[in-house]
């Protein structure tokens, strides 16, 4: 009799367990990080920026899946993927370590021109005579306070560079919400000497009076143009998903529509040199 109690509950547990099961396989959650106007979770554009509207556009085109949309930052997003759970996100910059716990889109997701290293006016001279700079100099310098993100990428080659010297007193690491908008604040305080970004982010984040004590310098050892890629977690549900993704991305990134969501937050004067790129390096890129 233990014996048929002991099966009929085992059943009966599966059962019940068997629904759920279906339901998280069936619903994507949507991870979207705090970097305004990349994403833009707070304020009156909430929801505006460029990943946020990319998302929506996805979710449209998944009408498969339950859908559901969670704030996080790098940290716990990246601790998601890890865990295998049923997570995706429409942009990240491709790295080797986020590679081990996650598959990235063959289509990229979104253009972005390359960052620049931003300095306050009255220490330009701090920082050569040139408008570029090399990045692992400036590193290499202890006296110059650095402040990053953590866990944010830069791109391949300004991550290398950045990796041999990350231990290194002089540079300060930012977690949490707001992390861009607090360096920038930083940095006008004096707390730190220069930090790395795409210039036209400080537009939306900053007063035109606080911008204007800033200078921007090109970083020697970065290309011109940054590519983000979706990613979904590195599962079998992962795989099957990010496919899906990049059926959408191939269809819909040629749009007039998804171009606009780029094109939104950028200075008007750099619009002729995007959609150049766009034409000949991103759409190119499959």
């Amino acid at each position: 009799m233990n014996i048929f109690i002991k099966l009929f509950m085992t059943a009966f547990s599966l059962l019940l367990l068997f629904p759920y099961q279906l339901i998280a396989a069936d619903t994507i959650e949507w991870i979207i990080v705090d970097y305004p106007p990349i994403y833009i979770n707070e304020g009156p554009n909430k929801g505006e920026g460029i990943l946020n509207k990319i998302t929506e556009l996805a979710i449209k085109n998944l009408p498969e899946y339950q859908h559901k949309i969670s704030v996080a930052n790098i940290n716990r997003t990246m601790l998601d993927f890890e865990q295998g759970k049923c997570v995706c996100t429409m942009g990240m910059i491709k790295t080797g370590e986020r590679e081990k716990a996650a598959y990235f889109s063959t289509v990229p997701s979104i253009l972005l021109s390359k960052n620049k290293i931003i300095v306050r006016k009255e220490d330009r001279r701090l920082f050569g005579d040139s408008d570029s700079v090399s990045l692992e100099k400036l590193m290499q310098d202890k006296s110059l306070r650095l402040g990053l993100t953590s866990n944010i990428s830069h791109g391949k080659e300004a991550d290398a560079i950045i990796d041999k010297y990350k231990s290194q007193a002089n540079i300060f690491y930012r977690k949490g919400t707001n992390v861009l908008e607090g360096l920038l604040q930083m940095l006008l305080m004096k707390r730190i000497d220069y930090l790395i970004t795409l210039p036209w982010m400080t537009e939306y984040l900053l007063k035109p009076q606080e911008r204007e004590q800033l200078s921007f310098l090109a970083i020697k050892e970065c290309p011109e143009i940054i590519i983000y890629h979706s990613l979904c977690a590195k599962t079998e549900w992962g795989q099957n998903v990010i496919r899906k993704i990049d059926a959408f991305l191939l269809k819909e990134r040629a749009t007039p529509l998804y171009r606009s969501y780029m094109e939104r937050w950028m200075p008007k004067d750099t619009l002729a040199d995007f959609r150049l790129m766009y034409d000949t390096e991103f759409l190119k890129t499959k």
